[in-house]
Order: C-alpha cells, then structure tokens, then sequence
C-alpha cells in the first residue's frame, strides 16, 4: 500500500503550482493546536479584486476525507488557467484542516469538533429567541448570523476559516464547491450524491458526467453527520438510523440548511453552491474523478454567470 500523503506534501504541490504562475497567489495562517501546528493554506487570484465573479472551492475540511484535497492540489493549475481565460476570479482553500489531514481523523488533531461540528459556519435565529444550526427547507427567507457572531464554540480551524473568509470578497463569489467523501454511510456500494440548493437542474449536465462515472445516491434518506460522536482515538462514530435525516432526489441532491460553508454562500446569494459527497467504497480516483468534473461544471457556470451587484 502506497504511503499516504502529509499536509505539508500536498501543500507543497499546491505552493509549486502558485509558484510558477504569476497569477496566483498564496497566503499561509498558522493553527496552533496541543498536538502541534499546522498552516491553513489560501491561494486566489492575483487580480481577485479586479474580477467581477469569484469561484470559491473549499476541500478537506473533514481530517479524513482526502479525496478533496487531492483533486485541489492535482487540478489547481488547470482550475486557475480556465477559470481567469473566462474573467473569473480564484479563491481557493486546498486544506482547511490540515491536522485531522496528518491524524487522519474528521476533526482536528487535538479532537475538538467545537459545538455543531468544524463546518459551523452559520446559525439561525428562530422568532423565539432560540439558536439553532439546522432548520427545515422553506421558500420564507430565515434570520441569521456568523456563528463566530455569535461566540460559539469552533474549532481553530473553523474560527480561522470565518476570519478569512469575511475579509474574502464573498459579495461577489457566483459559484461555490465544497468537496468532502461521505465515510460514515454504512452498507452502500461506490456512489455520489450533492447538497444543494434552488433549481438543481442547472447542474443537468455535470450529473449526467458523474452519473457515467459512478452511480448517484438517490432517493434515499442520508444522514451522515447526524449526531456524530468522537471515540477515544479521535474517530468519528454515526449513530444509528436515519430518523429526520433528509432525502436525496432521483439526481442525487439533497438540500439541507445545516449552517455549512455552502449554506452560508447560499445565504449570501450565490447563485450556485454545492457540497459533493462520495461513499467511502468509491475507488479514490474515481471519487477525484467527480470531484473534477464539478470543478470543471461550476467553472463553466460560473463563467456564463451574470455578476452580482453589491
């Protein structure tokens, strides 16, 4: 079996791609942890402020989720050529939690999951006072805020993460990805599913590619991150059962207003924003293989993308 990659390889492969472009460039934040410190990596566009539409693409969030961060570090050269050949503007973070990368864990190194998880980027505010960090699909816009905002309890990387993106140009992002592998699912064979949100049907044509890769988790109830526990050696455990879980359509999407960094560019009105899952059982390079067609699909969404106005 080959030997896994480190934080610092990949990241390694991503500052090499920047650094033979002159049209990228990269920024390293420090997380300090008991177990050490590791650097959370941003790389945009040189031009990001002269770029009327922005593509944002977060990868590895969860620890033990690799298949994101591969296809980022393997495709960022390939993602910033097409993306600023179409006037588009880069933001990317190849590893946002690049110590449960190295612990091969989905939380952080030292286990910390603050309050609701490290994809706790917002909460919602219910008429009655109360806070909470998922609600219901409903056409009636919801009241809410950062969760930063509101002095939760994060992960460092999460907490970095909401410090950097506010200061992102997020007004003008027209398309976001997030990319994670959906390793607690149990007893499904190679599939692919998406969180998203509003007329899913834009996206056709990047379903109908993964489909002939991979079969689509559909209309069934997912509940992976429901409840998640974290056992002594830093694993994450799914209970049981999939009572109140959300279900996927004939495509494979599932919407769910989980406070997560889709959610929140949803939120903010980006017009395309999709979180894409593949089972745990799917081969790694196939699974980098759908993650690669949805950056080339919100690419190409995203350079016919009206610009937002501010």
């Amino acid at each position: 079996m080959a030997e896994r990659e480190t934080a610092a390889a990949l990241l390694d492969r991503v500052a090499a791609v920047v650094a033979r472009r002159g049209d990228l460039v990269l920024t390293r934040r420090e997380l300090h942890y008991r177990a050490g410190r590791w650097p959370l990596v941003r790389v945009a566009s040189r031009a990001l402020d002269e770029t009327p539409r922005v593509l944002l693409v977060l990868a590895g969030l969860h620890g033990d989720e690799v298949a994101g961060p591969i296809t980022v570090a393997s495709e960022l050269d390939h993602l910033a050529e097409r993306a600023h050949a179409r006037g588009l503007g880069v933001v990317v973070y190849p590893l946002a939690n690049p110590s449960g990368f190295d612990a091969g864990t989905r939380y952080n190194a030292d286990h910390d999951r603050g309050s609701a998880g490290n994809g706790d980027f917002l909460r919602y505010l219910r008429e009655d006072g109360s806070v909470v960090d998922e609600v219901e699909p409903s056409p009636t816009p919801r009241a809410w805020r950062w969760s930063s905002e509101l002095g939760v309890p994060l992960p460092a990387e999460t907490r970095a993460l909401h410090e950097l993106l506010t200061r992102d140009p997020l007004e003008r992002v027209v398309a976001a990805l997030d990319l994670h592998q959906d390793l607690l699912t149990q007893g499904v064979g190679p599939a692919a599913y998406a969180y998203s949100f509003g007329d899913t049907s834009v996206y056709r044509d990047v379903v109908a590619q993964a489909r002939a890769l991979v079969p689509l988790l559909a209309n069934r109830a997912i509940g992976a991150g429901f409840g998640v526990q974290i056992d002594e050696r830093g694993r994450a455990v799914q209970p049981e059962g999939d009572a109140g879980a959300p279900t996927s359509d004939a495509d494979g999407f599932v919407v769910r207003h989980d406070g997560s960094l889709t959610d929140l560019l949803y939120r903010l009105g980006a017009p395309y924003s999709v979180a894409v899952e593949t089972t745990g059982a799917t081969p790694l390079d196939v699974a980098c293989a759908v993650n690669r067609v949805w950056l080339d699909g919100l690419l190409e969404l995203a350079g016919s993308a009206a610009p937002r106005r501010a």
